[in-house]
């Protein structure tokens, strides 16, 4: 939800901390649903409140004019991913081959979000063909709350599409980073315990590792 605290809030921008919980408590009281108020007009005072109490997110607006942290870059998210899908395998007791381990792991996390997406666009469609079903005869002064859930559901199915999509853009992009990773384990060395490597004698199978038999 993009809004403008101060204006929200009625403060100025140099407005200290006693004065912006005094601002919070009265528009509140105003939009307060229990007090006859409008749901969507108290949300907007509570996120107000949540972005002038808190100092970094308060500078954050002060400096780019939105609450909104900035999408990380997409060689970031896919590191990211890519080191995910490495920890996945790791976590595992077999030893398995990692890189296929975590190709396999990448694809079914983009299945996985594809199918989210295929959801969230179904659901999209959903709310606008609901939002003919109710008719609101205006009333002065009365919002249009149905028209307004309406409004911040599919607001925030577009948020969270333009996420998912961009988790599998780095996805893969993160695919295309494991092509420089070769799987090459090692032969285990046998000098010296009487046939036996050193793994071995801790206590570590084949194909297992000590601790997790």
């Amino acid at each position: 939800m993009k809004i403008d605290p101060y204006k929200t809030l009625g403060v100025p921008k140099d407005a200290d901390g006693a004065t912006i919980k005094r601002a919070y408590r009265k528009a509140s009281s105003r939009a307060h649903p229990d007090r006859g108020g409008d749901p969507m007009a108290m949300t907007r005072v509570n996120v107000a409140y949540d972005i002038l109490s808190d100092p970094l997110r308060r500078e954050r607006f002060d400096l780019g004019g939105d609450d909104l942290p900035p999408t990380p870059p997409l060689e970031l998210r896919a590191r990211v991913q890519l080191a995910q899908a490495f920890q996945s395998v790791l976590q595992k007791p077999q030893r398995l081959n990692i890189v296929a381990g975590a190709k396999a792991f990448l694809h079914e996390q983009k299945r996985s979000a594809q199918t989210n997406i295929s959801g969230m666009r179904n659901m999209r469609e959903h709310f606008q063909r609901r939002a003919a079903d109710v008719e609101f005869k205006a009333v002065a002064g009365e919002p249009n709350v149905f028209a307004d859930q309406i409004a911040l559901s599919i607001a925030n199915l577009d948020a969270q599409l333009e996420n998912t999509q961009g988790t599998v853009e780095a996805i893969g992009r993160a695919l295309e980073m494991l092509a420089a990773y070769v799987y090459t384990m090692q032969e285990r060395q046998t000098s010296g315990y009487g046939g036996s490597s050193l793994f071995d004698l801790l206590g570590g199978g084949a194909g297992t590792y000590p601790g997790f038999r």
